[in-house]
């Protein structure tokens, strides 16, 4: 490929690796910013040479350029970093705060992102945003984006719960500068006033819930509500966690994220009324300026969501480069695009939501056509069948193994569910445009809110469909980062050689090839060599996972042995990760529970021999019931249940390593342990607080 064609890429790649340098290293801010100041003098030299003596300093000018670049990734990392200010966890203080997104409803809380703006108790300003939590309650369901309120609480830090592999969300959180979190009951806060000001998204939110308003008009309810609000809004306080999973589990979740295949319809229907015009280069220069001011219009009203400001943003400088009809004008619109967004917010890189949209739009871009070309169809009805089964392939090609690295699955019938979703949510696109145009007129209005409504029906309806069917989801897939580096340079070669037609690419693809399937069996051949002990940090719950290549166990309470999904859905990572057994999910509450067998576990009244250690569990049984006569060693003791006992009776009965306090202690009966542990020298690991306990047995 010419880069000289595509020259955006020599600004994106070296800044994307000096952000993920600053990621794993930490540089001195002083020592870039010098570097940075260097690199940029060595290419504005190089330049002027250039200029002067045509192409015989022009490496020299890329290779500075690169290197400017790169420090510039770290540099903009750096000062982009929002660091953790220093609050009093302990202090009940009274902060001005204001809403920044609209509320979003569960079971049992609203949860929204606050503001701070001043603290009342030192009179000082602050700028803070933070996550909250709102007690269901009447006062709380009028609250909305841009509302100003006086809260009085306790600000309490984000932890990761350290379950291995699941997903770090306090460390998602800390990437956008946001590292505490507040719960508030009715009393701990008081409604001040609405917004007043100048905000684009505060308008852009109030245009959405208008528009949302129109579909509540025309009776849309439940399923159809939530899909038709997702899909053409953004909007997703109405998706419930069983239709997201359905979308997930059918590859058709990319139609409810508001993005390239939402903006890919506007600005499919504006190139078609510009078409007859294709050679009057005026209103050439007008459909620009349309094609770009719908785009934003169309971002605006669906809230300005990421997604969609990411999907507009490069859809724009698609459609600036084909004005200028620049060859490689795509490749090159790609990469403006993804610098643009780097530049301004260093850590986009790091989001799911960006990796899979560029690696889904370049895909298509590079493989759709060699793909759509390997089969020609004659009937035209078919050929635009295949066509889009074409694209939905590459894009799958392309996105796989992220999304095995995410989410350790792969839909199988993924051509089958974009055959049918495609075409229909362009369609539910148009019909709701046309919706929002005429609504003012009753009767046509009714009409095509009807039309809209059966569509919608109809998608939710084969999603499920694809869903029912066997096998419909590949569970429990694994590739760590090397396997998809891998993977990525099989497929570049593989395609490269459809492209050039030299047999050397060909046998270099199956060099990586044979590479991946060698370092994915090295990996299983180590993994079952391993042997693990988890107490998995779930929310008022204790479990102990016991975990090797033979057999996986879990000892949980009542309640999470009633709730099994709860338990798979913290652990299933792990499990996946480390090609793992399916588990057995025993009730340690059980009165039957005695003494049990396994091949690699004994368990015998509270105590549980596994592999080279030896733990007691405390909290379920009453430990004065049996007769201990002397001190017994022990690797681990387990505190659950807020178990009754102080840690000097504990000491008379055991001599463990560590205490292990799981998370279905209260926080009163863990501040005692806490106190007691600090006079006494105990080693206490505090699950709830400390992170999910992991013990690595070899």
């Amino acid at each position: 490929m010419n880069f000289n064609r595509i020259p955006f890429v020599r600004i994106a790649l070296p800044l994307i690796i000096g952000i993920i340098a600053q990621l794993l290293f930490s540089f001195s801010h002083v020592l870039i910013t010098v570097l940075l100041l260097l690199s940029f003098l060595s290419t504005l030299f190089f330049n002027y040479y250039l200029s002067k003596k045509k192409d015989r300093f022009s490496y020299m000018f890329i290779y500075n350029l690169s290197v400017f670049f790169f420090f510039s990734g770290i540099y903009i990392s750096q000062i982009r970093n929002i660091p953790k200010p220093y609050i009093d966890e302990n202090a009940q203080i009274q902060y001005i705060a204001s809403i920044e997104e609209d509320l979003s409803e569960s079971k049992t809380f609203y949860k929204t992102f606050i503001r701070l703006e001043k603290n009342i108790t030192n009179n000082s300003k602050i700028d803070i945003l933070i996550q909250a939590y709102f007690r269901k309650d009447t006062k709380v369901k009028t609250l909305k984006y841009g509302d100003r309120l006086l809260i009085n609480a306790s600000l309490k830090s984000i932890k990761a719960k350290g379950n291995p592999y699941e997903f770090n969300y306090a460390d998602y959180l800390a990437k956008k500068g946001i590292y505490y979190q507040v719960y508030l009951e009715p009393e701990n806060f008081q409604f001040l006033e609405n917004y007043s000001g100048f905000s684009l998204y505060y308008y852009a939110n109030e245009v959405r819930n208008k528009l949302l308003a129109i579909f509540k008009a025309h009776n849309f309810t439940g399923n159809e509500l939530a899909v038709v609000s997702a899909l053409t809004l953004g909007y997703k306080n109405y998706l419930d966690p069983e239709i997201k999973q359905a979308f997930s589990d059918t590859g058709a979740m990319h139609v409810l994220a508001v993005s390239g295949l939402h903006v890919g319809a506007i600005l499919g229907v504006l190139i078609f009324i510009f078409r007859p015009f294709e050679r009057n280069k005026k209103i050439q220069l007008i459909k620009v300026f349309v094609i770009i001011f719908s785009l934003w219009a169309f971002a605006f009203v669906s809230g300005l969501s990421p997604s969609v400001r990411r999907a507009a943003l490069m859809f724009t400088f698609v459609a600036i480069g084909n004005y200028y009809k620049r060859t490689g004008s795509i490749y090159n619109s790609l990469w403006a695009s993804a610098s643009l967004l780097l530049l301004y917010a260093p850590s986009t890189f790091f989001d799911v939501g960006f990796q899979l949209s560029y690696l889904a739009v370049f895909s298509i871009v590079a493989l759709q056509p060699v793909i759509y070309k390997s089969v020609y169809v004659k009937n035209k009805i078919l050929n635009y069948f295949w066509e889009l089964t074409s694209v939905s392939i590459a894009a799958q090609i392309g996105t796989m193994p992220l999304g095995i690295l995410y989410f350790n699955q792969f839909p199988t019938y993924f051509i089958f569910t974009n055959l049918v979703i495609i075409p229909v949510a362009f369609i539910i696109i148009y019909l709701t445009i046309i919706l929002f145009s005429i609504n003012y007129i009753p009767i046509l209005a009714s009409s095509i809110a009807w039309l809209l409504n059966k569509n919608v029906f109809l998608l939710n309806y084969w999603v499920y469909l694809i869903q029912s069917l066997p096998q419909s989801t590949l569970q429990g897939l694994e590739m760590n980062l090397f396997e998809i580096i891998l993977f990525y340079f099989f497929i570049t070669y593989l395609f490269a050689y459809f492209y050039i037609k030299k047999k050397f690419y060909l046998n270099v693809s199956f060099v990586f090839l044979l590479a991946l399937t060698l370092s994915n069996g090295i990996g299983n051949y180590l993994k079952s060599y391993e042997s693990h002990f988890v107490v998995l940090n779930i929310n008022k719950s204790s479990a102990l996972n016991f975990a090797n290549s033979h057999e996986n166990i879990v000892f949980c309470d009542s309640a999470l042995w009633a709730k099994k999904n709860s338990l798979a859905f913290t652990a299933k990572n792990f499990w996946t990760k480390k090609n793992l057994p399916a588990p057995q999910v025993i009730n340690i509450q059980d009165s039957t529970l005695n003494e049990k067998k396994y091949k690699t576990l004994y368990y015998k009244d509270f105590f549980i021999y596994y592999k080279k250690i030896k733990i007691a569990i405390l909290g379920y049984q009453k430990i004065k019931d049996y007769q201990i006569y002397e001190k017994i060693k022990v690797d681990f003791v387990i505190l659950a249940n807020n178990c009754k006992l102080k840690l000097s009776e504990i000491q008379n009965y055991f001599d463990p390593q560590i205490v292990i306090v799981s998370s279905s202690n209260n926080y009163k009966q863990i501040e005692k342990w806490k106190k007691e542990a600090q006079l006494q020298k105990v080693d206490l690991h505090i699950v709830s607080e400390d992170g999910a306990f992991v013990k690595v047995i070899k």
